[in-house]
This record gives C-alpha cells, sequence and structure tokens, in this order.
C-alpha cells in the first residue's frame, strides 16, 4: 500500500501543477487463445496495479480495436477525484469517436483450427 500511494501515485498526481489524470495502455493488444501453447499474456500496466493497490479511482476506456481485438486506456486519478476522472474519460471518448463511428461493435468469426 506505501509502494502504491506513496511512491508510484502520489508523486505523479498530487503535485502542484501536476495532472489531474494519468494515462496509460491498459493491457497489451488482446490475443486469441491458442490450445497448442498457450496464452500469450505479457503483464498489465503498473498504473492499474498500483491504482489498485490504493483504492484510486481506476477508468478502463476502450480506444479501438487491434486485428479485431480491443485494446484500451486506463485512467488514473487522485483519490476521491471521480468526477474528474469521468469527466477527462468523457473527452477522450468523445475525441476518438469510435461510438460514432462503430467501431466497438464486436464481431465473431467461427473458431478454426491453426
Amino acid at each position: 500500500l506505501a509502494w502504491a500511494r506513496d511512491a508510484a501515485l502520489a508523486p505523479a498526481l498530487t503535485t502542484e501543477g501536476g495532472p489531474d489524470v494519468l494515462v496509460a495502455p491498459a493491457y497489451p493488444p488482446a490475443w486469441k487463445v491458442d490450445l497448442t501453447l498457450g496464452d500469450h499474456f505479457v503483464g498489465g500496466s503498473a498504473a492499474i496495479s498500483a491504482a489498485a493497490m490504493a483504492g484510486w479511482p481506476i477508468l478502463c476506456l476502450p480506444m479501438g480495436l487491434i486485428s479485431g481485438l480491443p485494446v484500451g486506456l486506463v485512467l488514473v486519478a487522485r483519490d476521491g477525484a471521480e468526477e474528474r476522472l469521468i469527466a477527462v474519460a468523457h473527452v477522450i471518448e468523445e475525441a476518438l469517436g469510435l461510438r460514432s463511428r462503430g467501431e466497438l461493435v464486436p464481431t465473431f468469426s467461427a473458431a478454426r483450427r491453426g
């Protein structure tokens, strides 16, 4: 908890004139299941881990698709700043325009070998 709050988050979000929100990749792009070699997970964002440990607000915002699979941004705000976090997320969502273009509608294809 001390690492998350005092070393990872507070220096970035509580300094005078510092940012209101941290933005980081949520995770690497999603992967398709590989029944032979197993999952290809390579780790998550340190911003997610620190904020989750400290209990600070976290928001994951879809930002598009890579090879038909979703990718997202994580936004982290200081403790008690949920309203600001949602406002920033709304601005980013509007700027990306993904909803209006229908790019976040999932598509599925039949499973196949290989």
